[in-house]
């Protein structure tokens, strides 16, 4: 990296902290309704900017390093980055972008392929790991069709261990917003009960349509949805988000089996049993994709 591409970085990340702390640290507990239950993080893609505050918000509020890349759009999920802005191009040429993150599945398949049990889901629906347990086998990184899981090879978080978006539970049970809504400035994140963000999506849709912008919802499902809902100005599949079949949890004798012959994986059973898993989602892919081909 050049010493001016350094030097710029340097001042933005020298500017950008001191503000965001104040505002992480002193906002209003009045800004979450008490006793959620379910709770959402909507992104809405026709109003995103790319300004970066989510990125810096969250690399402030969990003390991740930059890992040296001066722009926080296109970057990849990793141990260190959580959040992340994608350029996304319309059918009609217009460039909008898209965030990655965790998802935080309703039935998130990274859970069952666990062997010790380190993932689990808190009263609020998000999806956090153990990390007095997790082990760093890999399995949920595998497993996770968002590829937001990362092992912390260097002790970023916790040495070895299973990382990713924690959606700032510590935040929310304390009645706060998490990081990156917080700072926001175009209202393109919005957080609140997973009913009430879902409502305010299909109505967001709804009028952006009746408008003629070309807009789809994604996550919304009750099966296999997310805690995470995208308002997005192209289908989800053109965006490299994964299908159905991709989101579909293995079946609970899979999970059965990975959780009682888990253990240990050096007996070589956790692993047998982590490739069962591959090969079903691959029949469930395969499955599918038979399905689409034209009767004649």
């Amino acid at each position: 990296m050049s010493e001016s591409v350094s030097r710029r970085f340097f001042l933005k990340k020298s500017l950008t902290t001191p503000i965001l702390l104040p505002i992480l640290t002193f906002h209003s507990k009045m800004d979450v309704k008490q006793n959620l239950r379910q709770v959402s993080i909507l992104y809405d893609a026709t109003k995103c900017k790319a300004c970066g505050l989510c990125f810096f918000a969250c690399k402030v509020k969990n003390n991740l390093p930059i890992d040296g890349n001066p722009s926080w759009i296109g970057q990849s999920l990793s141990e260190k980055t959580w959040i992340t802005i994608n350029i996304v191009r319309s059918s009609n040429g217009a460039t909008s972008y898209i965030r990655r993150s965790c998802m935080h599945c309703l039935d998130p398949p990274c859970l069952p392929v666990c062997p010790v049990k380190a993932i689990y889901k808190d009263e609020y629906g998000v999806v956090l790991t153990d990390y007095n347990r997790c082990f760093g086998c890999g399995y949920c990184a595998v497993a996770c069709p968002y590829g937001a899981r990362h092992i912390d090879k260097e002790g970023v978080v916790y040495k070895g261990v299973s990382v990713k978006c924690t959606m700032c539970d510590d935040r929310v049970k304390n009645g706060l917003k998490p990081a990156c809504v917080t700072v926001c400035p175009f209202n393109a994140l919005e957080f609140g009960e997973r009913s009430e963000i879902i409502g305010k999506a299909r109505s967001r849709v709804e009028y952006l349509k009746s408008k003629g912008i070309e807009s789809y919802i994604f996550g919304d499902e009750e099966d296999i949805g997310n805690s995470v809902i995208y308002i997005l100005p192209v289908e989800p599949e053109k965006l490299g988000l994964p299908t159905r079949e991709m989101r579909i949890p293995p079946p609970i004798a899979l999970q059965e089996l990975l959780i009682q012959r888990g253990g240990l994986a050096i007996f070589g059973a956790a692993a047998l049993a982590f490739l069962s898993f591959i090969l079903w989602r691959r029949e469930m892919i395969l499955k599918a994709k038979i399905k689409e081909i034209p009767k004649t």
